[in-house]
């Protein structure tokens, strides 16, 4: 018995659902050329939709633009207005290919379709808009389009509770997506324990829904957020996590992603990570040093370290910091008072001092101490 092309159409979902890519794509291919044997072009271009989806994961944008002008070709034969799915996925497809501007226009133009469509359109709509936005960094009104996705979502889920409607039940999926997008935002308020909390919640609802596809994007967010707490355990954990649940040469997109945060939790095996134009000083177990604004401390830091075990007497420091020839009884108070102010904004035990030292010839940063400096 011929399977339908709705069935293969689940069926090459399923697939991505489970991130094998490679058995998505023929199980498409044949929902949409059975589809137009039965001229049922709804359901062929739901295939060639998902199509461009699964080409989006897998950065093939020579197939995305001949496919995008295939559904164009089928729709306007056809006479059939294009729906807000299409304009979603060709705004995520721009979107990966960072056109940015260009994403926004398909966004745009899924949300405007969207409002004479089903709301599960008109959720997936507001998650676009929140998507660009928060890429532009209008975070406000990235929060005010993932509140309306979840408005509709839970208005979904009340109407699916009543015994007396017939509405369809809420997707799993979408409440992920909504929950990943809106930590993601969070993150870049740097909200992140609220953030953790929202990935930890799509991570409970996928635990049941078994979507691999989630899983790992969500997996990558929460290693993303642990790394900006300079949390590179929890990091690492997450990371490692990901790169062996993803599978190769099939989620393209994903597994750089993975790879560009491995490449910087790598650098944050030193002791100490400076960053010179942000002036500022991570160190490995404590994270950011706050300096409280005291810039002359921060120099002397900076000098010590790119100078690294190499002594610096009072005279040297007294000359190049304070700008004037060395006077002992003008600088040598200095020196110790602003050395001691050093000491207690990096050092763990001030009896024990490791990073900053003293031999006869002077103060110097411990030679031992890994060191990575971003200019």
């Amino acid at each position: 018995m011929a399977i339908s092309p709705k069935e293969l159409i689940e069926k090459g979902v399923l697939y991505l659902r489970l991130t094998q890519l490679d058995l998505a794509i023929p199980l498409l291919e044949q929902a949409f050329q059975s589809a137009l044997i039965q001229n049922n072009f709804k359901l062929a271009l739901q295939a060639q939709i998902y199509l461009l989806r699964v080409w989006a994961e897998k950065e093939n944008f020579l197939a995305i633009s001949k496919l995008k002008v295939e559904i164009i070709e089928i729709a306007l034969k056809n006479n059939i207005s294009l729906e807000s799915p299409f304009y979603y996925t060709i705004g995520i497809c721009s979107f990966y290919q960072n056109n940015f501007a260009e994403a926004k226009l398909y966004f745009e133009t899924a949300h405007l379709k969207a409002q004479s469509e089903t709301p599960i359109h008109q959720a997936h709509s507001e998650l676009g808009l929140a998507i660009i936005k928060t890429e532009s960094g209008e975070l406000s009104s990235a929060i005010e389009h993932i509140q309306c996705a979840k408005q509709i979502s839970n208005q979904l889920a009340s109407a699916f509770s009543s015994s007396a409607s017939s509405a369809p039940p809420p997707s799993p999926d979408l409440q992920i997506m909504i929950l990943l997008n809106e930590g993601k935002i969070l993150r870049c308020q740097k909200n992140y324990n609220k953030a953790l909390e929202l990935f930890q919640s799509a991570l409970e609802i996928d635990k049941y829904h078994k979507n691999l596809f989630a899983y790992l994007y969500l997996l990558y967010e929460i290693s993303l957020t642990y790394f900006s707490l300079n949390n590179f355990s929890f990091a690492r954990l997450y990371l490692d996590l990901a790169l062996n649940s993803c599978p190769e040469k099939d989620l393209i997109r994903l597994e750089k992603l993975l790879k560009e945060l491995k490449l910087k939790l790598i650098d944050q095996d030193y002791d100490f990570f400076i960053h010179k134009t942000e002036r500022k000083i991570v160190d490995r177990v404590r994270g950011e040093i706050s300096f409280n604004r005291q810039e002359l401390i921060l120099d002397i830091l900076l000098h010590l370290i790119e100078n690294q075990g190499q002594a610096f007497s009072k005279e040297a420091l007294g000359t190049r910091f304070w700008s004037n020839h060395y006077k002992p009884e003008t600088h040598d108070n200095k020196i110790y008072v602003t050395i001691k102010r050093l000491r207690n904004a990096i050092e763990d035990n001030l009896k024990k001092p490791r990073y900053i030292l003293h031999s006869r010839e002077g103060y110097y940063f411990n030679k031992s101490i890994k060191v990575a400096i971003q200019a």
